[in-house]
């Protein structure tokens, strides 16, 4: 309990500089939205290091409004990440052993956040601080992919099945850059029309860290499911889930 309070004091701590940073250059007043795509990479930390010692890397969406004058994005995002697969050949069945499938089993985490952002609305460079609260979903997954080639469907999934989840709380604080890539608000008088028929103002590009407190979960890790004359053992792994992550992608404002 005293490190968790420690914890949320320093992440307190730094949201309220980085506000009081991003406050002073900031004048705009108009009120704006934000939706924005990102590749994602995650690093594990601490226990969760323990039992997954390589990196991650998925996708996420986010949307954010701002609120005017005052420098803070309010949002919320999804995402997934894998952090492990394999892949194997087995016979269709002991019966037809003449006929092969492509089994993959895949460890995953996906993520619901809301974040609180503090940030300019103005500049070609805007830095940002945020704080960050959600949920991660831990989930492996075997599925039985269709690899026909004569008739030309390849890797369809005839059949999953998801061996072990587990959900976890998260929190925690991040900071990035954004790097205006275009702006129709600079748009010459005869580009107007266009301009408000796109609806889009303004274009950036993200590059944004984390460092995610997770709370307990189970999840399975690669090598945690062995299989013996037709059963299945797995070997569930419980630990804290703390992540390193990073992102890069584009966001447009509107």
């Amino acid at each position: 309990m005293i490190t968790l309070s420690r914890t949320l004091h320093c992440a307190l701590g730094t949201l309220m500089t980085a506000g009081a940073l991003l406050a002073i250059p900031s004048t705009a007043g108009a009120q704006s939205v934000y939706a924005g795509l990102s590749f994602l990479t995650g690093y594990p930390h601490g226990e969760f290091k323990q039992n997954v010692d390589h990196a991650g890397f998925g996708g996420e969406g986010h949307v954010g409004y701002h609120f005017g004058a005052v420098p803070l994005v309010l949002g919320a995002e999804i995402g997934v990440m894998s952090y492990g697969s394999n892949t194997r050949r087995e016979p269709f069945s002991t019966t037809i052993p003449d006929v092969t499938v492509s089994v993959e089993t895949s460890h995953n985490i996906a993520h619901g956040n809301l974040f609180l952002r503090l940030q300019p609305d103005e500049g070609v460079v805007r830095p940002y601080a945020e704080g960050v609260l959600g949920t991660n979903y831990f989930f492996t997954q075997t599925t039985i992919q269709n690899s026909d080639w004569n008739s030309g469907e390849h890797d369809n999934s005839i059949a999953s099945t998801t061996n072990q989840d587990d959900w976890g709380l998260m929190y925690g604080v991040g900071a990035g850059l954004m790097v205006r890539v275009f702006d129709n608000d600079d748009a010459p008088v005869r580009d107007i029309a266009e301009r408000e028929t796109t609806g889009i103002a303004t274009g950036f590009v993200t590059l944004g860290f984390r460092y995610l407190y997770g709370g307990k979960a189970e999840y399975l890790t690669n090598g945690s499911i062995r299989r013996n004359n037709g059963t299945v053992t797995y070997d569930v792994t419980s630990s804290r889930t703390d992540l390193l992550t990073g992102q890069l992608g584009f966001e447009v404002r509107f």
